[in-house]
């Protein structure tokens, strides 16, 4: 089973993969430490556990193993297909000795749109181990940008025979950039983890806190 849990907002295709770093716990790790958290292997494990990340909505899990996904996103509109330029084959008389005829000219015109979502899309899995939860995500932040992508015979300005613009004619697609950041956390209920996700190249601190339900 998969759950979604979507929010709208304004944070904003090639795969940069990194590897999130996960802080160190909330106790000195030692060999006393190891013994102590292993030791929650022999507690009654969870059937569903609330796993909190620092600035996106709280889920609530299965400890069965199920998904959970949260968002932070905003859809981009994008046209996939359009009508050519038109222009009349004459040109209307000049106003005046030198000055330019107007040209009835119908640049590149959309016709049909898709979407990319864009921003946060984070994929939460977590196993109980008695008492001691794992928690495996996958986050991916999507960003994208226009760029120039009309080619061809009808690209580019339209421009009059003594070469005025009369229409930059642009066609602009989206290019898009995903990053995925990867993490792990061997989680006690209640404690919280420093957790780095990537937008794009920059780092962002996010906390992350389970709570057994």
């Amino acid at each position: 089973m998969k759950h979604s849990f979507r929010f709208a907002g304004l944070a904003l295709a090639v795969a940069a993969v990194t590897v999130a770093a996960v802080s160190k716990p909330a106790k000195h790790l030692t060999p006393q430490r190891v013994v102590e958290v292993n030791a929650l292997s022999n507690a009654v494990a969870p059937t569903t556990v609330n796993v909190n990340i620092s600035g996106f909505p709280k889920v609530t899990v299965s400890t069965a193993g199920h998904k959970a996904v949260v968002e932070v996103i905003r859809e981009f509109r994008y046209p996939t297909e359009f009508d050519p330029p038109m222009a009349s084959v004459t040109a209307a008389p000049a106003k005046a000795k030198g000055e330019e005829g107007a040209f009835p000219v119908t640049p590149t015109t959309p016709r049909t749109f898709e979407t990319i979502n864009t921003g946060w899309s984070i994929a939460l899995t977590t196993k109980a181990r008695g008492g001691l939860i794992d928690v495996y995500g996958v986050a991916d932040f999507v960003e994208v940008d226009l760029v120039t992508g009309g080619y061809g015979a009808l690209s580019g300005p339209i421009l009059s025979d003594e070469g005025m613009l009369i229409t930059p004619n642009k066609l602009e697609q989206p290019k898009s950039q995903t990053t995925t950041t990867r993490f792990h956390i061997f989680a006690v209920p209640g404690e919280s983890y420093d957790v780095t996700l990537y937008r794009g190249g920059k780092a962002e601190k996010h906390t992350v806190t389970v709570t057994a339900e």
